[in-house]
């Protein structure tokens, strides 16, 4: 079995969750050249890469709101919910 690959702060992603392959290390080189980063400037690439989803989901936001429901309202979705509400903290 594969090793977890660590990523930002303490999640990881596995391979055989179908994360990156076994021995992919780019996850890893990203996160330290990250890390040398400013905060402002982290912050402020966000603001600029975010800005075309934020206007998407403006423009779109009657018809995201009702995939959105129509999607958390699914009996899949109640189930997941459902798991993730009583596992063990």
């Amino acid at each position: 079995m594969s090793e977890p690959i660590p990523i930002l702060g303490s999640d990881r992603l596995s391979p055989r969750s179908g994360g990156l392959p076994a021995g992919d290390d780019s996850v890893p080189a990203t996160r330290a050249e990250h890390a040398k980063a400013h905060p402002q400037g982290l912050r402020e690439t966000k603001t600029l890469l975010a800005r075309d989803l934020v206007r998407n989901i403006d423009d779109n936001a009657e018809e995201m709101a009702t995939t959105s429901a129509r999607l958390f309202g699914s009996d899949a979705a109640r189930e997941a919910m459902l798991a993730f509400l009583s596992r063990k903290k």
